[in-house]
C-alpha cells in the first residue's frame, strides 16, 4: 500500500502502540492464572462458574468458545468447512513437518493470541485470574495439553443418566428423535463421557482437579476448597453464597431458569432424572445408553455401573 509520509508516520505510531498494548495484555495473564473447565453440557458447569466467579480474584464471562477454533489448527478431528477441513489439516501438518521449528512457532502464536484475548477481558475487572467455562472442551483435551500445559483445569463430571435426562428434557423438550438427529448432541452424550473418563484415568493434564456434580451440590465448601488448594488460591467461604455476585442474564449462553432461582447450591436435581422416565421406551433408551457407555467408562467417571443399572430396573 502506498501512502504519503504523514500517513506513514501515523501508521507507524499506531502499529507501535497496538503492538505495545498487545504485549502488555499478554503480560496480564499467564497460563498459571487461567482456569479451564472441561465437561459435558448439562453437567453443572454454570453453577460451578457462578461459584468460582464469586471469588475476589477470578473473572469470568459467558462461554467464550475461544479454545475450540484455536485448537483446530493443532488437530484434524474437530470440524468440516466449505474448503475441506480435512485436506487443509493434512496440508498444514505436512507443511509443519517440512519446516524446521514451524510447529513450535505456530503453537506459540496461538498461545499468545488466546492468552492476550483472555487478558484483554481482565482489563477493568480488577481481578487477576480468568475462568473459561465452555462446554465441549472435552473434544480438545489432548490439544489443550499441548497449547496450555501449565493452565489450571477442572474436570467436572455428572451421572451420565442425569446428563442424558437433562439434555433430552431441557434442550429438546422430550423429543428423542430430534435429539438423536443432531450430531453435536450425540457427541455430547457418547464422545464426552469417553473423553472425560480417559482423562480421569490417565491424568494427562498436569494441573487439574476432578469434581463430581453430586459432591459440588452436597458439599460445596469441600469441593471449592479442593479447587483453591490445587491452584494456590485462597478459599473464600462466601463463594458458596454466590447470590447476586455473578449474573449473566443478558446472554444466550446461560440458562437462568434454575441458576438464579437459588443463591447457593442445592441437591434437588441430583436424582431428577428418575422422574423424567415416563414410558417403557424411555426406560429402554436409558438402559441402552448406560450399556453403550459400559462399566469401564462409568467406573472411570466415578460411578457404579451396576448400581445405576439397578436404579433403572427398579423404576416403574
Amino acid at each position: 500500500m502506498v501512502t504519503d509520509n504523514g500517513n506513514d508516520a501515523v501508521a507507524t505510531r499506531f502499529t507501535a502502540a497496538t503492538l505495545a498494548g498487545f504485549i502488555l495484555v499478554i503480560d496480564l495473564l499467564s497460563q498459571q492464572q487461567l482456569i479451564v473447565v472441561v465437561s459435558q453440557p448439562r453437567s453443572g458447569t454454570t453453577l460451578l462458574q457462578h461459584l468460582l466467579g464469586s471469588h475476589s480474584a477470578i473473572h469470568t464471562v459467558p462461554e467464550p468458545w475461544l479454545l475450540l477454533p484455536a485448537c483446530e489448527m493443532l488437530c484434524d478431528h474437530l470440524s468440516t468447512a466449505v474448503y475441506n477441513r480435512r485436506h487443509a489439516s493434512l496440508a498444514i501438518k505436512e507443511f509443519l513437518e517440512n519446516t524446521s521449528g514451524a510447529d513450535l512457532e505456530m503453537t506459540s502464536g496461538i498461545r499468545q493470541m488466546v492468552l492476550g484475548t483472555y487478558g484483554r477481558s481482565l482489563q477493568g475487572a480488577g481481578k487477576t485470574w480468568f475462568l473459561d467455562k465452555t462446554t465441549r472442551y472435552y473434544h480438545i483435551i489432548d490439544e489443550l495439553n499441548v497449547l496450555l500445559p501449565e493452565a489450571c483445569y477442572i474436570i467436572l463430571r455428572r451421572n451420565p443418566l442425569a446428563v442424558l435426562a437433562s439434555v433430552w428434557k431441557t434442550n429438546f423438550r422430550g423429543d428423542w428423535i430430534r435429539m438423536f438427529s443432531q450430531p453435536d448432541r450425540v457427541a455430547d452424550l457418547l464422545v464426552g463421557p469417553v473423553k472425560l473418563a480417559g482423562e480421569l484415568a490417565s491424568a494427562k493434564l498436569r494441573r487439574s482437579v476432578a469434581l463430581r456434580y453430586e459432591d459440588l451440590v452436597s458439599q460445596p465448601d469441600e469441593s471449592l476448597m479442593s479447587v483453591c488448594d490445587r491452584f494456590g488460591l485462597e478459599f473464600e467461604p462466601e463463594m458458596v453464597e454466590y447470590g447476586d455476585k455473578v449474573r449473566f442474564e443478558a446472554t444466550t449462553w446461560v440458562d437462568p431458569k434454575s441458576i438464579y432461582r437459588y443463591s447457593r447450591p442445592v441437591s434437588e436435581f441430583v436424582d431428577r432424572w428418575k422422574s423424567e422416565i415416563a414410558t417403557a421406551q424411555d426406560k429402554e433408551i436409558f438402559r441402552g445408553y448406560l450399556s453403550c457407555l459400559g462399566p469401564e467408562v462409568i467406573g472411570n467417571l466415578g460411578y457404579d455401573y451396576d448400581a445405576l443399572m439397578q436404579q433403572i430396573e427398579t423404576l416403574k
